[in-house]
């Protein structure tokens, strides 16, 4: 019987601990997030797989910065949604914050969104904002510096014996 109540005790425990330790809290104040952002480097790496990058990962991958003033200018102008959404690609960014702790985002080239990683929901941007945020990010990132690096390693893998 003791055997019982101890092995129950340990179950309830551990689904105690799942439950909470599961639970995402939704950053839904975007602007005070931002105020807190020293820097953002994007990654062209997957975003959505972001967790299964080892630090060796990042290290080979092409990078390149994103304003954080520009994240904070739009931030207020981002609207959080937390339902069911297509993403078509994303990049994968990670954001040091002024403490010295990093989150990770998924920014997506198509549709002017992005997601932290590690929190339920999606930020997206509209109208002007969405205009400058896929200025910045999907034409200045991903075709002016993305693109042309792995069209140079391609073509540098095929001139290789």
């Amino acid at each position: 019987m003791k055997l019982k109540r101890t092995w129950a005790g340990f179950v309830l425990l551990a689904v105690g601990l799942v439950v909470l330790g599961g639970a995402k809290k939704p950053i839904k104040d975007l602007p005070a997030f931002a105020a807190e952002i020293e820097s953002i480097t994007v990654y062209d790496l997957e975003g959505l797989k972001a967790a299964k990058y080892a630090e060796e990962d990042l290290q080979k991958a092409t990078k390149a910065t994103l304003d954080p003033e520009l994240f904070r200018r739009l931030a207020p102008k981002a609207q959080y949604r937390n339902e069911w959404v297509l993403w078509k690609g994303s990049r994968l960014a990670v954001v040091r914050m002024k403490d010295d702790s990093e989150r990770q985002l998924a920014l997506s080239y198509y549709g002017g969104f992005f997601s932290i990683l590690d929190n339920d929901g999606y930020f997206v941007f509209e109208g002007e904002s969405r205009k400058q945020w896929e200025q910045a990010f999907s034409k200045s990132i991903v075709h002016e510096t993305f693109i042309p690096k792995r069209i140079e390693r391609n073509k540098n893998r095929e001139a290789a014996p």
